[in-house]
This record gives C-alpha cells, sequence and structure tokens, in this order.
C-alpha cells in the first residue's frame, strides 16, 4: 500500500511540503526544539514519545510470525535476533515515530475524503466487478485481526508517512547517460554453443597403486573421516510430572478467578444490519424507508437508491466499529434503525438485528482451567528451584545420577553422538538428545559442570559432557572401494577437463568450430540470447551464460561441472531487445534507489532533530537467553 502511495505523490503539492519540512527542521536536521532528555525504562525513546517495551515485543513478534512461514516454521526469537530482526523492528519503530512527530510539527493530516477514497480504491476490497465490496473489505480486515477502527488508523498513518516520504524521495533525478549506460551493460544479450566432453565417455584410467590410494585418501580427510562424537548425560525435569504433583484448594482457585474475573467477561455483542451510501440525502430516504421494510436491502430498493452497499456485521462489539458508528449503533434496541450518520466511508444507516447481552463465565465453568494454570505457574516456579538445585549439588561435587532421586530427574546417558543426533551406526539417539540439547553439548568442554537449557516443551534439561571422539580419519581398509570409485571419477574428470581446454585452444587458435564438436563426441547446445543475470538461459548447465560474457565473439571457454566439462563458444554480441523499455526500467529503478537513499538522509536527519535513543541494555535484557 505504501509503495504504490509513494509512486502517486508527484503532484505541486510534494515540492511545496518538501520546502516546508526543509524549513521546519533546518538543514537536514539541525536544530534542538523540542529536545528532551531520555528517561530510563523505555526501549527507545524519540523526543517526548518512549517506545516501551511490550510495543517493541508485540511488533518484533509479528515481524518473527512474518518471516516464520518463509523458513519452514523453523526460527525462534535467538535466531531471529542473530538475523538482526530485532534490530530492524526498533528502528523502524523510531523512524515511523519521528515521521508522526514531524508530521505533527508541520501542521500535516489526512482528511476523512482522502481516507475514505484510499479504502474504496483498494484493489484488495474490491469485487470481480471492480467496485467497492463491503463484505470483501470486512473478511479482509478479519483475515488480518483488524476491526474497521484499527484499520482506519493504520491508514492514516501509512498515508501520512507516504505524503512526507513521497515528499522527500520525489526529487530524485538520474543522469541520463548512467541510465543509458547501465541499461546497455545491463541488458546485451549474447547467443553461442556449449558441448560436453563427459567423464562418463573418458576411457579406463585404470585401478591405483598402494602410494596413490594412500595419498588421495589423506589429501581428502572430510570426505572419508568420522564426525564428532560425544558421550552425553542428560538429566530432564519434567514440567507436567511436576504441575501434576501439586496440590490445590479450593480457596486459592477462588481468590485467582476473583483476581482475574474481568477475563471471563464477555462483552456485549451485536449483529448490526447496515446501509452505506456516497451522501446524506441517499441515506435520509433509506432510514425513512426502513420504518416499515424488513430489512435495509428492501429499504434501500423502496427508496430508490441504488447505489448502497448493504452488509451485515456478526457478533460485533463496541471497540470494533469505527468511533463514530459505535455509541449510536450499541445505543439501538433490537430491531431499532438508526438516523443516517457519516464516518470516513460515508453515510450509514444501521439496524439492530439481534442483541447479545455482556455475559460473565461462572466459577463452576472456569475452575478447572484456572487451577491448571495455577498448577503450571507454580510447576515453573519449582522447576527453576530445583534446576538450579540440582546444578548447586552438581558444582559441589555430586553426579546428576546421586541427584536423580531426590530431586526427579530422568538421566538417560547415550555413549556416542553427533552434532546432527546421529550414533556411529547411524541411528537417531532420539529423546531427550534433541537438537537444543545437542546444539549445548556441542559447545561445553568434557568434565565441566552440567549446564541447563529450556526446552521447547517447557521441561529442563540438566546436560553433561561426559567425553569427546575427536574426528577422525577412517582407515583406508574400511573405505577402500569408495576411496578407488573416487579416484577413478576424480581421474576421468581430469581427462575430460583437460581434452576440454585442448578443444578450446584449438578452437580459438582456428580450429573450426564443427570440428571441435565432432571431436568433443556429443551434439552441441545452443545457448542465448541471454542476458548477465541469466535471463533467457535455458542451456544444459547453470552457469554457461556466465563463460559467454567472458568471451570475445567465436572465441572459446570452458565450465567444468558435474558430469564433465563444457566447451563454449561465444557466437553473437546483441543489443537489448527493447532498448526503450530496457533504459525505462533501469531509470525507474535507480530513481527508486536514490529516493530510498533521500528518504534514509532524511530518517538520520528526523533522528538528530528527536533526539534519538534506543537503550541496547534494556533491549538485550528483553531477550536475554535462559542458562
Amino acid at each position: 500500500m505504501l509503495q504504490a502511495l509513494r509512486k502517486s505523490v508527484g503532484s505541486w503539492f510534494a515540492y511545496v511540503l518538501f520546502a516546508l519540512l526543509i524549513l521546519s527542521f533546518g538543514v537536514w536536521g539541525i536544530g534542538d526544539i523540542f529536545r528532551s532528555q531520555p528517561q530510563g525504562g523505555p526501549v527507545a525513546q524519540v523526543g517526548p514519545v518512549k517506545i516501551e517495551a511490550p510495543a517493541v515485543d508485540a511488533a518484533f513478534r509479528q515481524e518473527i510470525d512474518r518471516l516464520r512461514p518463509l523458513l519452514g516454521g523453523q526460527i525462534d526469537t535467538q535466531q531471529a535476533i542473530a538475523l538482526g530482526l530485532l534490530d530492524r523492528t526498533v528502528n523502524r519503530m523510531v523512524d515511523r515515530t519521528a515521521m508522526e512527530l514531524a508530521a505533527r510539527d508541520t501542521g500535516l493530516r489526512v482528511g476523512e475524503e482522502a481516507l475514505r477514497g484510499e479504502i474504496l480504491n483498494e484493489a484488495a476490497f474490491k469485487n470481480e466487478a471492480g467496485q467497492f465490496d463491503r463484505d470483501r473489505f470486512f473478511a479482509v480486515l478479519q483475515q488480518n485481526g483488524l476491526n474497521e477502527a484499527a484499520y482506519a488508523d493504520l491508514l492514516r498513518r501509512d498515508m501520512m508517512q507516504a505524503q512526507i516520504y513521497g515528499a522527500v524521495g520525489n526529487g530524485a533525478v538520474v543522469p541520463q547517460p548512467l541510465v543509458e549506460g547501465l541499461a546497455g551493460y545491463r541488458e546485451e544479450r549474447r547467443t553461442g554453443e556449449a558441448v560436453l566432453v563427459a567423464a562418463a565417455a573418458v576411457g579406463d584410467v585404470g585401478t591405483p597403486d598402494q602410494a596413490a590410494l594412500e595419498a588421495f585418501h589423506k589429501e581428502r580427510p572430510d570426505r572419508y573421516s568420522a564426525p564428532e562424537f560425544r558421550k552425553l548425560t542428560v538429566g530432564t525435569l519434567a514440567l507436567a510430572d511436576i504441575a501434576n504433583g501439586i496440590q490445590l484448594s479450593d480457596e486459592e482457585v477462588r481468590q485467582a478467578y476473583e483476581s482475574r474475573r474481568d477475563e471471563f467477561r464477555i462483552d456485549e455483542r451485536r449483529t448490526i444490519e447496515q446501509a452505506l451510501v456516497a451522501d446524506q440525502a441517499a441515506a435520509a430516504k433509506i432510514a425513512e424507508a426502513a420504518k416499515d421494510s424488513a430489512d435495509l436491502g428492501a429499504a434501500a430498493q423502496k427508496a430508490g437508491v441504488a447505489d448502497a452497499t448493504v452488509s451485515t456485521l456478526d457478533g460485533v462489539t463496541k471497540a470494533g466499529l469505527l468511533p463514530e458508528l459505535a455509541d449510536k449503533a450499541f445505543a439501538l434496541g433490537a430491531g431499532a434503525v438508526s438516523e443516517p450518520v457519516q464516518s470516513a466511508l460515508g453515510w450509514h444507516v444501521m439496524r439492530a438485528v439481534s442483541v447479545t447481552p455482556p455475559t460473565e463465565r461462572g466459577f463452576d465453568e472456569v475452575k478447572a482451567e484456572i487451577a491448571q494454570g495455577l498448577r503450571n505457574d507454580r510447576a515453573a516456579d519449582r522447576l527453576y528451584e530445583l534446576s538450579n538445585k540440582a546444578q548447586d549439588e552438581v558444582a559441589g561435587g555430586g553426579r546428576l545420577e546421586d541427584v536423580a532421586g531426590s530431586l526427579n530427574l530422568q538421566v538417560k546417558t547415550v555413549e556416542a553422538v553427533d552434532a546432527q543426533g546421529l550414533t556411529p551406526q547411524g541411528e537417531a539417539a532420539g529423546q531427550p538428545f534433541g537438537p537444543e540439547v545437542l546444539a549445548r553439548a556441542f559447545q561445553m568442554r568434557a568434565g565441566e559442570d552440567a549446564q541447563a537449557v529450556d526446552l521447547p516443551s517447557g521441561d529442563v534439561a540438566l546436560i553433561r559432557v561426559d567425553s569427546v571422539t575427536e574426528p577422525a580419519l577412517k582407515p583406508l581398509d574400511t573405505v577402500r572401494d569408495q576411496v578407488v570409485a573416487d579416484w577413478q571419477a576424480d581421474q576421468r574428470a581430469r581427462k575430460a577437463t583437460e581434452k576440454a581446454e585442448a578443444l578450446a585452444k584449438a578452437a580459438n587458435d582456428g580450429k573450426p568450430w564443427a570440428e571441435v564438436v565432432a571431436e568433443a563426441g556429443a551434439a552441441p547446445a545452443p545457448l542465448g540470447p541471454v542476458t548477465r543475470d541469466g535471463r533467457g538461459e535455458g542451456g544444459p548447465a547453470r552457469g554457461l551464460s556466465g563463460v559467454l560474457f567472458g568471451l570475445q565473439p567465436g572465441k572459446a571457454g570452458t565450465l567444468q561441472e558435474a558430469d564433465g566439462t563444457y566447451v563454449v563458444r561465444l557466437a553473437e554480441v546483441q543489443p537489448a531487445a527493447d532498448p526503450a523499455d530496457a533504459k525505462s526500467r533501469i531509470g525507474t529503478a535507480l530513481k527508486g534507489e536514490v529516493s530510498n537513499d533521500l528518504v534514509a538522509q532524511f530518517n538520520a536527519a528526523l533522528r538528530r532533530r528527536y533526539d534519538v535513543s534506543i537503550d541496547q541494555q534494556a533491549l538485550a535484557q528483553l531477550y536475554r537467553p535462559t542458562e
């Protein structure tokens, strides 16, 4: 949404706004008005605005949720931090806050008509006929966990940001000679042919003698070595076992219920039918006709208002409606119809189809749920105590096996396991030797005190490394057949490469290409037209186009692949297929890059202007790994 809006801010208004911003903030951020010193507590502060830890955490976890499907669900908080996701989240929040302060200080705001127009023009809310579809609007909001009010607020902020950033970035200019030169370079196309000198076609290479075999074996330890193995002993404190052993009185559960009573109250909900039109007069006609109509659709038809959008909001709360509508909708009795009410979307006529009064889940209904939650909370505390006690006893000279009985540890030993969880026989070690345990175990030294690690199940594992077997080259006799086969494959590949290089040299010395192809013993494959970035590449192997762009017309080169070595000949160099389109695309891309640079400079200026501070220590403490 924001990118599309940026492109649209190209009017005179953008330049006027840009000038106002420059005047307001001085030459890229000079000035100290509204500067205030950061105070303790928040994760970051932008001028007078504090960005609190809960807001950062919520935004950070949203970013993790967006990234998780791309990684198959395999990313946790610490991995996301290592990828820089937390820093990007905080910096985005800081830049948005500074931008909103800039908008406030320059008097910039988004009007209701502009907001309404943006909503009605959003493609995601349009039906197959290209018209705004109220039902689709609510469906999209529901899929994204938003109500009308929240969406309107987000959209206002996005539109305001688009206006400011558009004004800053719209002045980006790229020199035309740069565009033309880069377009010619990037869009140049090349054609040629490639013929494979196959390793499999090389004749018998014989059998290596003992000396050659031993040398080949020793020179490739990564191929013929066993991995590092470790003997591990792991004691597990099971959260469920501890929770099941905790006894609670009815009075304790009752007190917890009373302290959390608001959680069990369900707000009043209503099913609201509404008709939406563009002007007040049409809305008034529908409201009048609704007095003796079965529904608002019939009322709109009776009133002759053909462009009314009629929709039903099922089970909506007061907070789920736009502020302009909420009080009026929840003041209606069941079946009653409202007078016309205006919002950012237009004029609404509402009918309360049904009213579900607020309710409260009673103690008996939620007693078991509360009790289990209390057990889990106390079990977590007890788990922490037991984990510390076990580590203290082990540090004092005790063994995991010795403290297992008194602390309810489930102890298990694996004689040898590698970092992937496999035994020397190639079998999975199983639980509790999962990824979290192995990751910590392979960072520890043999014989050091047991360390605790939290497991995804909520359990805690205490890990001891009993011994380490370093990676070692397997004896030649145990892998002889594999080494012989690898030596022969290596010899075939070498001979194929030697032949291909000789053929390429002959071609470059004037030997006809047809003769080169005949000696290679395979049919040639056509290449291209292909561009430098591989568009159009459809040859037998990836990377052949890269060889083409390193050659002069009529010359040959080679590319070694797993199945042999290719001889590659460049036939022709062609200009861009559509020079005008190429210059347009590259010019647009370059302008976007320059625009982004200007926006980055502007953000930096706003940070200086509003005295931004980020408490890295608070961030580190917020996501400190559990030891």
